[in-house]
């Protein structure tokens, strides 16, 4: 593992230890929220940050709508749904990461609030994110942006949200950027990175991530079988996709199945990026403040914006 992953997990263990699944549930939200700040990049400069209610399929969705210094022309909207094991996170934990995607990009980047588990099981996530994504397109129009697509972006389990939202709606949707994603459910756990790199040495752990299905799908059908797997969708479906960029971390128990889909992707015929930090951790780019090989991720991710 590369010495600055190792030291921050080696402080996340003094600190605050990398999460334990017997914490309660607010314990968690706190710790993530607080390793975000800690380890997050500089506040990327932005021209303001709005906050919105609009209209969800379970009540009242508040998003958090960040707008770049200098808009580029014919920039197409993002729509960001954070990662947090769909039970942690939100939009002021991930206000370091949405500022520097915001700024890299050049264009207006929507973070939404969706409902957690495991308050709330599946699909409620998705079904906020449908509609966060179809607000969105609206308010592009009203800005002036293109109004047909926006791009979407989601880290760790929100790279899941995205991946799910972008096979039910491609048409919607003009690229999609997977950070770490969980792509699989139930079967994923027999990919050989979970088991090997899960035992808490590399931040994210085995146990964390059975845990966060638990909390999702419990209860709903899912458990324990393949459940709505983006991995495991038709190759019909995937040569249905827009262009794709995937970013993913060596010593993260989820990189299996990010290679695997980047290459079901491409035997699919639909166009994708793989970029894989080789010595990073699950989570290195929320914490690129501390691991620097996360600061030129914010780079890629502007460079594939630009041309959706």
């Amino acid at each position: 593992m590369a010495s600055e992953s190792a030291d921050v997990v080696e402080d996340m263990a003094i600190i605050a230890g990398v999460i334990p699944v017997d914490l309660t549930i607010e314990e968690r939200r706190a710790s993530l929220s607080d390793m975000a700040k800690r380890y997050g990049p500089a506040a990327a400069p932005v021209a303001r940050v709005d906050e919105r209610l609009i209209a969800g399929p379970g009540g009242p969705l508040s998003l958090r709508i960040y707008h770049p210094v200098s808009q580029r022309p014919g920039a197409r909207i993002m729509v960001q749904f954070h990662g947090g094991g769909w039970a942690l996170g939100g939009p002021s934990t991930y206000e370091l990461q949405s500022r520097a995607i915001c700024a890299a990009s050049e264009t207006v980047l929507v973070d939404l609030d969706y409902r957690l588990a495991p308050e709330h099981k599946f699909p409620a996530a998705i079904d906020d994110c449908m509609a966060a994504l179809r607000w969105s397109l609206e308010f592009a129009g009203d800005l002036g942006l293109p109004d047909d697509r926006a791009i979407v972006v989601g880290d760790s389990a929100g790279g899941y949200l995205a991946a799910l939202v972008c096979q039910m709606a491609p048409a919607l949707v003009a690229g999609q950027v997977l950070i770490y994603p969980v792509l699989t459910v139930g079967r994923g756990n027999d990919r050989s990175s979970r088991r090997s790199l899960g035992s808490g040495e590399y931040f994210l752990t085995f146990d964390a991530i059975t845990n966060a299905e638990y909390e999702f799908f419990e209860g709903v059908g899912v458990k324990g079988a393949d459940g709505p797997s983006p991995l495991l969708a038709d190759a019909h479906v995937l040569a249905t996709l827009p262009p794709t960029l995937i970013i993913l971390a060596g010593m993260d128990p989820l990189v299996d199945e990010g290679l695997e889909y980047a290459e079901r992707l491409r035997l699919a015929g639909a166009p994708v990026r793989q970029l894989v930090e080789e010595g990073a951790i699950h989570g290195f780019v929320l914490f690129s403040g501390a691991i620097t090989a996360g600061m030129k991720c914010f780079a890629e991710i502007g460079a594939f914006v630009r041309n959706c």
